[in-house]
């Protein structure tokens, strides 16, 4: 087992001590400076991450590195806490809560009891008329109804606890609207679950598949390997039994672990080929993924127990 946490061809937030080789490729197919260039879509994506040079690859490198997920969280925002509500007003249905000061709470039993009877949305963007940037969930949510919750903020979207759609409602989050250099970043104990894969889920206009386990997100990947998808709750592998190959060769589009972890996952490959054999082009690419390209991105998510 690796016990080592690093960056390589994503963008990831590393909820455990994991490997770049569990979730990308082996070793040697990690670059030895994660470049300069930040995601067009997510600008604000931190600093570069140096590999050492042990980890090296060859020039010819197809994936794109992985940056830190930049901190959400501004001196003027929305938390969504057990804390009493102040600083917000919320309009009566379709209710939309705007801030009217910053410093705003809205808390959580109030939002839960609002989402029972209606869809809800929670505004700092555009048209809000308040500089408030950015949202912050601090409490436990969770809702049954089938009516949905959009959090449209200026700047960035932090979920630091855990929240659970257990009805067929759905789920918008909408970052830099009005603002810019906004992220979407979980906290150590934040984390997004789903009841099921039919409720929407809605990325900065995009919609995302929703994704339960690695066979079912390998097939998808495989059939739209440029498409948006997520992963609906953690994962335990154990049952998948050994791979004996990258369950996803490659990928271009989004995924998004929203907090989640997948744990026990074990490939067991032979060692790495000089010269990669025409009937198996991934030899010596061992992890989650083998190549993540140059276009795609995956974040926010972590591996557990991994080998």
């Amino acid at each position: 087992m690796f016990e080592k946490a690093c960056a390589g061809s994503m963008r990831s937030k590393l909820l455990a001590p994991m490997s770049c080789a569990a979730l990308l490729a082996t070793a040697a197919t990690l670059p030895l400076d994660c470049a300069h260039a930040s995601s067009p879509a997510f600008p604000n994506s931190g600093p570069a991450i140096d590999i050492p040079e042990s980890w090296a690859r060859p020039a010819d490198m197809r994936s794109r590195p992985i940056r830190p997920m930049a901190t959400a969280g501004s001196k003027s925002s929305v938390t969504i806490s057990s804390a009493s509500t102040a600083n917000i007003t919320c309009s009566a249905a379709p209710v939309t809560c705007t801030p009217t000061a910053s410093g705003a709470v809205l808390n959580v039993t109030q939002l839960q009891t609002l989402l029972a009877k209606n869809n809800v949305k929670i505004n700092t963007g555009s048209g809000s008329g308040t500089d408030a940037g950015d949202i912050d969930i601090e409490s436990a949510l969770t809702w049954a109804s089938t009516h949905g919750l959009t959090l449209d903020a200026r700047h960035s979207i932090k979920i630091d606890a855990h929240v659970s759609v257990t009805g067929a409602g759905g789920l918008t989050l909408i970052t830099d609207d009005g603002g810019s250099s906004g992220s979407f970043s979980f906290g150590t104990n934040g984390n997004i679950t789903f009841l099921g894969l039919t409720n929407v889920l809605t990325i900065n206009h995009k919609v995302y598949k929703l994704e339960n386990n690695i066979a079912s997100l390998a097939s998808d990947i495989a059939a739209n390997p440029s498409g948006y998808f997520a992963l609906a709750a953690s994962y335990d592998a154990t049952t998948d039994g050994i791979y004996k190959k990258p369950p996803i060769a490659e990928f271009n589009g989004y995924f998004e672990g929203l907090g989640n972890t997948i744990s026990n996952l074990e490939i067991t490959m032979k060692a790495p080929a000089t010269n990669l054999e025409p009937d198996d082009p991934w030899s010596g690419e061992v992890g989650l993924f083998a190549f993540v390209d140059a276009e795609g991105f995956v974040e926010n998510i972590g591996l557990l127990k991994a080998t």
